[in-house]
């Protein structure tokens, strides 16, 4: 799955499994994401680091989750749905999400994605918990423009709104988030939503 948003035209993109689903045009245009920031990995915050209920925590397993702070070329982002290659996302990388984690399991080899001699390990989030997310600080440049990147195999019932990333600053605790539901992945920009 990816997306990707262009804050100048307010351009979302959302790819899954290499294909191009659908556009969105004039999304907040002109919004920028501030830094200063968390970003939080299977929850939805109501307050800044907190607020996690159990029918919105992610259950399933992910791999190669990146965050970049920059729209990637529609060949990149295609080319990471066949391979996720070495690259790291500079707003959030795979490789710091890996080695940031709490009670989150690791698994080896993945289930999600084949990347033999890559990063082959999945992050399982097991159970419908408040308690079942990673935290991850992000002080770099403010985003005017995102790319997300990952491989991901969700197992909530159609009922459940598991939340993939949720970013909050402590002024806006969903500057930015992520979430499914009833089959679909819905986007939210300060409080503005897609699906």
């Amino acid at each position: 799955m990816a997306i990707t948003w262009d804050n100048a035209d307010g351009k979302w993109e959302f790819y899954l499994d290499s294909v191009h689903r659908f556009s969105i045009d004039n999304f907040r245009t002109g919004q920028i994401v501030p830094n200063n920031s968390l970003i939080i990995i299977g929850q939805e915050q109501d307050e800044f680091s907190g607020g996690f209920s159990p029918d919105q925590a992610l259950q399933g397993c992910l791999s190669r989750l990146n965050i970049w702070d920059t729209v990637l070329p529609v060949e990149v982002v295609v080319s990471f749905a066949k391979d996720p290659g070495y690259d790291n996302g500079n707003v959030l990388s795979w490789s710091f999400l890996r080695h940031h984690l709490s009670d989150i399991q690791a698994s080896q080899p993945s289930n999600v994605v084949s990347s033999v001699g890559k990063s082959n390990v999945a992050l399982t989030f097991s159970q419908m918990s408040n308690l079942n997310y990673a935290v991850l600080p992000y002080d770099g440049s403010i985003i005017a423009q995102l790319t997300v990147c990952t491989w991901i195999d969700l197992t909530a019932s159609s009922t459940d709104a598991p939340c993939l990333i949720s970013y909050a600053t402590s002024t806006s605790f969903n500057e930015f988030y992520i979430f499914f539901y009833e089959s679909k992945c819905l986007i939210s920009l300060e409080s503005q939503k897609y699906e």
